[in-house]
Formats: structure tokens, C-alpha cells, sequence
């Protein structure tokens, strides 16, 4: 397991993919970092087998100082997006401080007051369009059944893809 700098400055490898400028870290501030990344899925077991992956991989050891968990969630029930990022730090005196930096994005749609009539003007249009396009579609089957053809209708699978 290396830090994201790991073959960034190699000055003997040549020609490799050390030397691309596509290589280097996101972000500056992470080339000596070791970073792990964990699925939100994982079940309790799994959550276990990983904390015992990064300390058998010494992600995690007795000389660990520092530790950062972020993360991105998603709250559907109030349309917000949140970026948490959680600090613990290692003191020498045994103390674990801790801290956290919490950004939130709301994505409702009606917040911008400037924007609501927009919104509902362009709402009505696709509801008329789909007024419009479900009547258009009751017309051609009444035309399949006057000419007594209704399964050749149902058998076209453009048919189905409009309703």
C-alpha cells in the first residue's frame, strides 16, 4: 500500500507513466496521504473485515496520528445533498479530539423564488404534451377497431413504446 505520490517523483523510470503529467494526485494536498475507500453497503461483517484489512495493511498502526472520514450522502425526504468530514487526531497524552465539517446542498427545485414560474409554466407543457400524445393514441385505436384490426395494433411494438 503507497501514498498517492508513490512513483510521482521517481527520476529513474523514464519514459513510464511517473513522467505523465495525467498522474498526479486530484488534489495537491493528498501526494502523501494513504487513502482506503469503503462501500457504503457493506454489512456489519464486512464493515469488521475491512477495519481489519487497513490495520493488517497498516493503514491503521501504532503510529497512526491522524485520521480523516469523509463522506457524501444523499436525504431524499428534504431534497439535501451532504459532504460530512470527520477529523480524530492521536495526542500523545492519550486524548482522541476530534472534528467535524459539515456542507449541505439543498437541490429543491422551488427554492429560487425567481425560478418557480418557469418551472410551473414548463411543468403544464409537459403535461399538455402528454394530454395530447395519450389522446392521439386513444384516436388510433378507435381507427384499429373501426377497421376491425385491434390486434394488429397491439401487435406493433412502436404501439407499445407510446404508451
Amino acid at each position: 500500500f503507497f501514498p498517492h505520490a508513490y512513483l510521482q517523483t521517481n527520476p529513474t523510470l523514464h519514459g513510464s507513466i511517473a513522467n505523465d503529467s495525467r498522474t498526479k494526485p486530484v488534489h495537491g494536498g493528498d501526494a502523501d496521504l494513504f487513502k482506503l475507500y469503503l462501500d457504503e453497503r457493506l454489512t456489519g461483517t464486512q464493515a469488521n473485515n475491512a477495519v481489519l484489512f487497513a490495520k493488517d495493511g497498516k493503514f491503521i498502526d501504532g503510529s497512526t496520528t491522524a485520521i480523516d472520514v469523509d463522506f457524501i450522502t444523499y436525504n431524499a425526504d428534504l431534497d439535501i445533498f451532504a459532504q460530512a468530514r470527520f477529523h480524530f487526531d492521536w495526542k500523545t497524552s492519550g486524548k482522541i479530539p476530534w472534528g467535524y465539517d459539515l456542507q449541505t446542498v439543498s437541490v429543491h427545485m422551488y427554492q429560487a423564488r425567481s425560478q418557480v414560474g418557469l418551472w410551473r409554466l414548463l411543468q403544464v407543457l409537459v403535461v399538455m404534451c402528454l394530454v395530447i400524445n395519450c389522446v392521439m393514441e386513444f384516436m388510433d385505436i378507435l381507427v384499429e377497431i373501426r377497421k376491425f384490426q385491434l390486434v394488429g395494433y397491439f401487435r406493433n411494438p412502436y404501439n407499445w413504446v407510446d404508451w
